[in-house]
Formats: C-alpha cells, structure tokens, sequence
C-alpha cells in the first residue's frame, strides 16, 4: 500500500493526476508493475494535531476515538488502551492529554486561523459567473461539472450512457458550492469535507441531507423542496 498526494477535500483539480503521480513515484521507488486497486480516504486532523479519546463528557457512557491524522495504528491501540481502563475504573496517566471534550485555544490558534482563512476562500465560488462549464451540452459522458443557470449552481453529471443527472450544487451543511472528484465520480465539499454521490446521496458529513434535486421543466428549474 502506497499512500501519499495528500490534499484537502474537494480542493484538488485533477484527482486522477495525482493518483497517476502516485503511482509513477510506487514505480520509480519500488519496481511497482501493477496497481490493482486505486482510492481516496479521510483522515481528521485536529486543531492542536492531538487525537480526542475518552468519554464525550465527564462521566458520559459514550466514548470517542478520532482525529488519528493517518496514524491509526498507533493511537487506535492507545485509543483501546485508553478507553479500556476507563470502562474498568482504572486510572491511565495519559488521561488528560487526549480528553475528548479538551478545550486548548493557544495550542490551536494558528492552525484554526489557517483553515477558517482556506474555507472563508472557498465561498467565493458562490458568487456569480463561477462555473466550470457554460452549458449542459458542454458536460460529457462520465463528467461532473458546476453549471450556472438563471443565478443557480447546479451539479451536472452525465453517465457513460449519456444520462444527465442535476442536483444543487450547493452544501446543506453550510452553503457552500461543491466540486466534482473526477477519480471517484463524486461531489465533494471543499469547505467542510462532507461528499456525496452524482445523485446527491450523502457519502460522508458533516452534512446529514443529500444535495437537492433539480429537474428543468420547459428549461426552467424545478428544484426538490
């Protein structure tokens, strides 16, 4: 397994590139002849860079492992060891470093600055005439691009066989416009990560609603409610 071009959600323009660019370091490094199997993942970094593991709150019965930033064999097992001792009262010295419900503002000061400025930036493509392409006829088969009409950002995709589904390219969780992952043929959020199929379907939040489906009726936009 080889893991590597790292980038925010929905902020890469050519997501084959980069798994063409991984590939051909595999080939150059280590003799790769082949790869079988290609894919994108999450990982969840958190603000001061240390995991949140332990119970949601002081004395909750719901407990929380994440923010491992791609380390997940190292602190999924502190996460197991962590959580085991406090199910069984026991008392662990590493406790308070990785609480899940921390607060530490100076710690996280200056990579929340970094990314309240990176996602304040993806809001300008909201604003109007930002848009991949001009026109439906424009998107072709297995393509996924932002379309404006009459002021609307809508996501086109059109399939292999030439079928043209629309949805809202606009999040439901904060509003912002989405991009299309041309590797997984998926719409992804470059404000908040949450990403979703070409038929809007929710792959992965924060946001819980598909995007909305639109159908042009007589060409004028019938958005679902």
């Amino acid at each position: 397994m080889v893991i590597g071009e790292s980038h925010r959600v929905g902020q890469a323009e050519d997501n084959i590139e980069n798994i063409k660019k991984l590939e051909a370091f595999a080939k150059e490094q280590y003799g790769l002849e082949n790869a079988v199997y290609r894919w994108g993942g999450q990982h969840y970094k958190p603000a001061d860079l240390i995991p949140y593991i332990g119970p949601k709150k002081g004395g909750s019965h719901v407990f929380i492992a994440t923010g491992f930033s791609t380390d997940g064999l190292v602190y999924g097992t502190l996460a197991g060891m962590l959580i085991a001792d406090a199910i069984e009262g026991k008392e662990n010295p590493w406790v308070d470093m990785y609480k899940a419900h921390r607060f530490s503002p100076l710690k996280s000061a200056s990579n929340f600055i970094e990314e309240s400025i990176n996602t304040a930036k993806q809001y300008l493509n909201i604003l109007p005439g930002k848009a991949d392409k001009a026109d439906f006829e424009h998107v072709k088969n297995g393509q996924g691009a932002i379309v404006e009409q009459d002021n609307e950002k809508i996501a086109a995709y059109r399939d292999e066989e030439g079928k043209l589904t629309l949805t809202s390219a606009v999040c439901p969780h904060m509003k912002c416009i989405v991009n299309w992952n041309n590797a997984e043929k998926t719409w992804d959020c470059p404000c908040h990560a949450s990403r979703f199929q070409p038929d809007g379907t929710v792959l992965e939040g924060p946001s819980y609603h598909p995007l909305a489906s639109i159908e042009m009726i007589g060409g004028e936009i019938k958005k679902e409610k």
